[in-house]
């Protein structure tokens, strides 16, 4: 069967009689006459998430550009604006399963009667995680574990107290290294220290 399909996929045709030896699905001819060996492709379009956007006369969707000073000829004369909004994708699941349509012409009755289930099997759901090499973002506090970056934009703190707060900073990309750093304004208060890297 087709994939679902979640915001950015684009689920393709399926494609029929390949076999075991085709697969690649851009390779694939498909053969209408054969309905018992399917294969399908979901492609994720991460190209919304590009920083310089422009919007197209006669569309209201903003779609990728390259900045330049001639104009990116796919704005059709519209500006190359950049797009100041943080874009994280956490990372998600994305399930699939294979499931056998009835052939034409099958008495639906009597196969229930005869095997006690309804025609068309179904595989077990395969799931896999996505995520995407993006900028850093902060883990938010899991209270039952105790452990994040804490959501709250006041702390009140009084004279002889101490205050630590834990910033947990992560990527979805295995090889990069993350730092926290602070801010030079409004910086840290007086007697506060950043944790060494």
């Amino acid at each position: 069967g087709m994939p679902s399909a979640g915001s950015g996929s684009k689920p393709r045709e399926v494609k029929y009689g390949c076999g075991d030896l085709v697969l690649d699905y851009n390779e694939c001819v498909s053969d209408p006459s054969s309905r018992n060996d399917a294969m399908a492709e979901l492609r994720w379009d991460l190209s919304v998430m590009a920083s310089d956007k422009c919007v197209p006369p006669g569309q209201t969707s903003p779609i990728p550009c390259a900045q330049s000073e001639e104009g990116d000829p796919a704005c059709e004369g519209s500006p190359c604006v950049r797009d100041n909004r943080v874009w994280v994708v956490r990372p998600f699941k994305a399930c699939f399963y294979a499931k056998e349509e009835p052939a034409p012409g099958l008495d639906e009755d009597l196969w229930r009667r005869t095997y006690g289930t309804e025609p068309g099997g179904a595989s077990c759901f395969t799931c896999m995680v996505l995520s995407v090499a993006d900028r850093p973002f902060f883990v938010a506090h899991d209270p039952v574990n105790d452990i994040g970056t804490p959501r709250q934009d006041i702390f009140n703190v009084g004279v002889g107290e101490e205050l630590s707060l834990e910033l947990v900073g992560a990527s979805n990309d295995a090889g990069a290294t993350v730092s926290i750093v602070l801010l030079a304004d409004p910086g840290a208060p007086l007697g506060a220290e950043l944790t060494e890297p």
